[in-house]
Parts: C-alpha cells; structure tokens; sequence
C-alpha cells in the first residue's frame, strides 16, 4: 500500500522543492543526487541539512505539523527522489493503524 502512493520524480539542479513561507505538502526519500534544505539569515542561506542517496529530505516540521515553514529545499544537482505526499500518507494512515504508528514515530 505504501509502495503504491510514492511517486518517483526526477528534477534538475536548483530545483526548489519547498518554499520559505509555504505549507509543506511534500517530503522526500533521496534515491539518487544531492539535495540541501536551508534558511536566510541576515542575508546569508544556512544550510543545516544535506541529502544523498537513501535519505529523506523536507521541511519536515511543516510537513508534519501543516504549517508554514521557514526552510527552502532544493536539489544541488540532477536528481531521482521518491516524492510522498501529505494527503496520501494521511489516507494510508487511517487505512492501516501499524503505518499510522510508523508515521508517528517518525513525526516526532
């Protein structure tokens, strides 16, 4: 079931995949590529998190939470990610209460 809602997508080099000020409905797996997420700060990006192959990659706290996030994700160079989304997550959740324990865990 799980399988079935992850869509695999491909993008080029920096491609934003999340924007400062919007709600995340997106997250995810690295399956080839880098991707880094950051912030501004006084003028500068912060990068606090990098993505290689087999790592997730997102803003998570408002994918999770639904929030708008200050985090900008983007790839820094060609790359082949497993997108999972918000909504079918949540569906898959409330079909299924062990991945729904699973996508707890992994919220917090």
């Amino acid at each position: 079931m799980l399988m079935a809602s992850i869509k695999k997508v491909s993008f080029g080099p920096k491609t934003i995949l999340q924007k400062e000020g919007k709600v995340s409905n997106k997250i995810f797996i690295v399956e080839k590529g880098t991707v880094r997420a950051f912030y501004h700060k006084d003028g500068r990006d912060i990068t606090y998190e990098i993505a290689t192959q087999n790592e997730f990659i997102g803003s998570k706290s408002s994918f999770f939470m639904q929030t708008p996030g200050n985090k900008i994700v983007e790839t820094i160079e060609d790359c082949v990610l497993l997108e999972f989304e918000y909504d079918k997550l949540q569906a898959l959740f409330e079909m299924n209460q062990e991945l729904g324990k699973v996508g707890r865990l992994f919220a917090n």
